[in-house]
């Protein structure tokens, strides 16, 4: 399921490790990475010993969209992308205030101050939104 044994056998993990090796994220081949990702984030979600994980998929998701964003050259095509980053912040931040712990969320605080500077928009980061705090 994950990936861990033989790389001759199709599994989550595989897809989205060929997913960041022929740079589809980067191609606009979300696809390739987001679907493996929900389906790793559904199966593990609510299980304890799968936590730490979970929040730090969700969080590396949301830094990637950003990332993502900054190697647009279309000025449109980037504030679009940065506005998804930080839809995926927000989202996560409203069905998970907790966030993983004060570590977790101390990271997704400063990334959403950081989209929020590139969309330049005050940098209010999470104390900005109305939930969890």
């Amino acid at each position: 399921l994950l990936g861990l044994g033989p790389t001759r056998i199709p599994t989550l993990g595989m897809t989205v490790n060929y997913a960041i090796r022929s740079s589809a994220i980067l191609r606009d081949m979300w696809w390739w990475w987001g679907f493996p990702i929900i389906m790793l984030v559904v199966i593990f979600t609510g299980q304890p010993q799968y936590e730490d994980q979970f929040y730090l998929a969700r969080y590396e998701l949301s830094r990637s969209r950003y990332k993502y964003a900054g190697s647009q050259k279309n000025a449109a095509k980037k504030k679009e992308q940065l506005a998804q980053a930080k839809k995926a912040v927000v989202s996560t931040a409203t069905l998970y205030p907790e966030l993983g712990g004060a570590e977790m969320k101390r990271k997704f605080d400063t990334l959403m101050k950081t989209i929020e500077k590139e969309l330049g928009e005050p940098q209010k980061g999470l104390n900005g939104l109305s939930v969890g705090n």
